[in-house]
């Protein structure tokens, strides 16, 4: 069964049935019936699967914290896939995360290969989780190795988990550079993210994954490089590929990497907002508020029915549900575009 659902979440195949009956035999049993490498499977193909509601996460979070998983036992590649995992679908409580976070940084990280080392930080980067200790080590570590060590997934994610929590000094960044004009690349202003850009602008755009698509734009919006033609290559990519093949977090990823660089047509964040369904806003959380109401103020587009439908899964929440940040913000979002009643105003 682990492997079945790691296979098909390897080739994101949507064999629902199969899932399902999968699903149902692994919840009927015990979390310590599955050894790690079948944890590390399940977990793995849900998120590949993008199964963000599944009942597994839960179930293997509280075998986590109670002991009665022991991830001390687990190898370096099953702890990191299992922290990419839950980070990848919105998943694992602050508690849960300490505890990875506690036993990553007991670990020698001389031994640890370059991909999980990408995934560990990815997987705190993306639940904007306070890792500083984490961060800094793993530079240490890939500036002690060099930069010829990461391959292109380790570098990307490396490069959108440094620039998302604004973390990497000055030398990481140097070390790039020097590693990149020692093959022959000609020096450029934010190195790193050029010679990124320019590895994969050489490339068709279909042969890049939609994940790795939506963290590059990402990354050369956060840059600034705003005249960059892979940002003609990714809207064209989506409307290729169909807006519903990519997940939340990527649709979020695309929405913010755009307006940070002032591009996208005005069909393409039509297309991006509208291919969220009631039943999508009712399951977002605060944080997904916060940022989708952000996104669809400053994209420039008519967008009433979104702000209306948005507003209504607000007021059916708690006031504690959201932090004083966030509903500043929501708020303004709504006064930008014109909408918002009195009762949101006051909320």
């Amino acid at each position: 069964m682990p492997a079945v659902m790691w296979a098909v979440g390897i080739n994101q195949e949507k064999h629902q049935k199969l899932v399902y009956l999968c699903q149902k035999k692994i919840l009927s049993r015990g979390a310590v019936f599955f050894n790690n490498e079948s944890i590390y499977q399940i977990l793995n193909g849900c998120a590949n699967l993008h199964m963000t509601s599944t009942e597994l996460f839960p179930k293997f979070q509280e075998a986590i914290l109670n002991g009665e998983v022991k991830i001390c036992d687990f190898e370096d590649h099953q702890l990191s896939g299992i922290s990419l995992s839950f980070a990848k679908t919105d998943n694992g409580s602050v508690e849960l995360f300490d505890a990875l976070l506690e036993e990553i940084l007991s670990r020698d990280f001389s031994m640890i290969e370059c991909r999980a080392l990408a995934e560990f930080v990815w997987a705190f980067a993306k639940n904007q989780l306070i890792a500083d200790e984490l961060f800094d080590r793993i530079e240490e570590e890939i500036l002690r190795r060099g930069i010829p060590y990461l391959d292109k997934t380790d570098f990307i994610q490396i490069l959108w988990a440094y620039g998302m929590t604004g973390k990497g000094s000055k030398q990481l960044f140097y070390s790039v550079d020097n590693e990149l004009v020692s093959r022959g690349v000609e020096r450029h202003d934010d190195k790193l993210v050029t010679e990124i850009e320019s590895e994969l602008s050489s490339r068709n755009g279909r042969q890049i994954g939609n994940t790795h698509l939506c963290q590059v734009a990402w990354s050369l919006g956060r840059a600034g490089k705003s005249d960059s033609k892979m940002f003609d290559v990714t809207e064209a990519e989506v409307f290729r590929r169909g807006v519903f093949e990519f997940s939340k977090e990527e649709k979020f990823m695309l929405m913010r990497a755009f307006l940070e660089a002032k591009r996208g047509s005005k069909e393409f964040y039509e297309l991006l907002y509208s291919s969220f369904s009631a039943n999508d806003l009712s399951n977002f959380s605060a944080r997904d508020i916060h940022e989708f109401a952000w996104c669809v103020s400053e994209a420039d587009v008519e967008a009433g029915a979104v702000f209306d439908a948005l507003e209504k899964e607000i007021l059916k929440k708690e006031k504690y549900h959201f932090s004083e940040k966030q509903l500043t913000s929501i708020k303004k979002s709504f006064q930008k575009v014109g909408k918002g009643s009195k009762e949101l105003f006051e909320f």
